[in-house]
């Protein structure tokens, strides 16, 4: 029995044919023309796919809280939330690419989009530096800012970004912190160009690396690549790495923040104004859910993020009466959280303080601002 043919039950009878069955004309032009459309949208997903495709969807939008740790006898719970904002990281298939293509709360990436010259396989590791480096700078920023002093050490030179192709693609990794060059020790980022331009290229160098995971210290050998020379400046040996001091601060009181297995710097601010709110006696938030997206850096500005589409229908889903920002996400924020969820734009720790008073957060337990941060 085939499905073209009318099916008959069991314990029916089927009247006879009066005639031979006919032919069905229309069955081959039908099956060509199915298999022209599916090789017409198998093109046009190759041309467009690629298996270092992303899609970034809405992720979560959950309070900060759980993520902090400050000594009980300095924490002052609030009846309100601050929420930190992630989107979720999707591979993409030939299976999936069509229908996220035509997701409006989902956006399609290339992976260089994601690590910049950093190579693909570094992704994860990447993203898990970033937000090392972004939980430390906000409880050093929330600290400074409720009055006490942090005084911070350079332990090296911490590897932000390794070029591909370079001398340090298959040696070095985010997170890598280089603490001695040729058995001089290395406390910053400074001290190691100058190591470095000490050499020519096609120069093997020795240097002492502190891993980021599994945390350990291991020696390394790479030899150096010559960059050309550019404008006024002559050319030079290069490791090919973007690197930062690696400091680390003496806290006065001891504060943390576990984010589990969330990667990137874009929870900077939610987190420093979580550690606010714990350690003043005021509540922050006025009692309100208050969403919060964007990096903090040690001056207190704060810096834009990315996937704020994303992000905005996640916080549209938490119920949050307003959502805090980067002025650069201010129109693409209001664009999709919806018409209950007030989006403002904020560029420092200050003035995100001062928007959290307009819309009714207690700041008395908090010190006036000092100068260089009062804008």
């Amino acid at each position: 029995m085939t499905t073209i043919n009318p099916m008959v039950p069991d314990g029916m009878d089927a009247f006879p044919p009066t005639a031979a069955p006919r032919t069905r004309t229309w069955l081959v032009p039908t099956i060509t023309i199915v298999v022209v459309l599916l090789l017409i949208v198998g093109y046009l997903v190759t041309a467009h796919f690629t298996n270092s495709d992303y899609a970034l969807a809405p992720g979560s939008a959950q309070s900060v809280q759980p993520f902090i740790t400050v000594p009980p006898a300095k924490l002052h719970k609030d009846t309100g939330q601050i929420l930190l904002v992630t989107v979720s990281l999707l591979t993409v298939t030939p299976f999936t690419w069509v229908s996220d293509k035509l997701n409006s709360n989902i956006q399609l990436v290339k992976v260089q989009q994601l690590t910049g010259n950093t190579p693909p396989s570094q992704l994860n590791q990447l993203n898990a530096v970033e937000m090392q480096s972004s939980t430390q700078t906000a409880v050093i920023v929330a600290l400074r800012r409720l009055g006490y002093t942090v005084n911070l050490n350079g332990q090296g030179a911490e590897v932000d970004a390794v070029e591909a192709g370079s001398p340090a693609a298959n040696v070095l990794v985010p997170g890598d912190i280089i603490v001695a060059f040729d058995g001089t020790p290395i406390q910053s980022d400074e001290e190691l160009v100058t190591a470095i331009t000490k050499h020519h290229a096609g120069d093997r160098v020795t240097f002492q690396v502190q891993e980021f995971s599994p945390t350990r210290t291991v020696t390394k050998t790479a030899v150096l690549a010559q960059e050309p020379a550019s404008g006024t400046t002559p050319a030079h040996a290069i490791l090919g790495i973007e690197a930062s001091t690696k400091e680390q601060p003496n806290l006065p009181i001891n504060v943390s923040i576990d984010p589990g297995n969330i990667g990137g710097p874009s929870a900077g601010l939610a987190f420093t104004l979580g550690i606010i709110d714990d350690l003043t006696s005021g509540k922050l938030t006025g009692g309100k859910i208050i969403a919060v997206t964007g990096a903090i850096n040690p001056d207190g500005t704060v810096g834009d993020v990315g996937g704020v589409a994303q992000k905005a229908v996640a916080v549209r889903d938490a119920h949050a009466v307003a959502f805090l920002v980067p002025p650069e996400e201010l129109k693409v924020a209001q664009a999709h959280v919806g018409p209950h969820v007030k989006v403002i734009a904020v560029s420092t720790l200050e003035q995100a303080l001062n928007v959290l008073q307009s819309l009714g957060g207690d700041l008395s337990g908090i010190p006036p601002a000092p100068a260089q941060l009062s804008s």
